[in-house]
Parts: structure tokens; C-alpha cells; sequence
């Protein structure tokens, strides 16, 4: 049975770092990971009664203000 539960806690381990890794290849990445970190710290005792609006569009904001800068620059450089 423990070896089960390792089992399973490695699997989701790996299946997490994977998700991170292609996370971080996205150039929103970070900044959209970091967004919902302060939006469920925000809303973290009554996140089901927020509208999905109102979680989502930090989430566009971020990863929209990331693509602009991110490519206003390589246009520059």
C-alpha cells in the first residue's frame, strides 16, 4: 500500500515538473503562473462565489502586457 501512495505522489510529481517546464517555455509563462498565484491568494476563501470574469481577466491582462513587451522588444533588439 505505501509503495502504492509513493507511486502515485512520484506520477503527480512528474506530471507537476512537466507542467512547469512547458509553463516556463511560454514566454507568458511566469507572469501568467505568478497572476493566478495572487488571484487564489486573493480570492482563496470564496473563490467559487468570484465570477470566472473576474479570475480570468488578470490572467488575459498578464499574458497580453507579456507578448507586447516581449515582442516590442525583439523588434527592437
Amino acid at each position: 500500500m505505501a509503495e502504492h501512495a509513493e507511486g502515485l505522489i512520484n506520477k503527480m510529481r512528474n506530471k507537476l515538473g512537466d507542467f512547469w517546464q512547458r509553463l516556463t517555455d511560454w514566454p507568458a509563462g511566469i507572469s501568467v503562473a505568478y497572476s493566478a498565484i495572487y488571484i487564489l491568494l486573493v480570492y482563496r476563501n470564496n473563490v467559487f462565489d468570484v465570477p470566472p470574469g473576474e479570475v480570468a481577466a488578470p490572467l488575459v491582462f498578464a499574458a497580453v502586457y507579456v507578448y507586447a513587451a516581449y515582442y516590442a522588444l525583439r523588434a527592437l533588439l
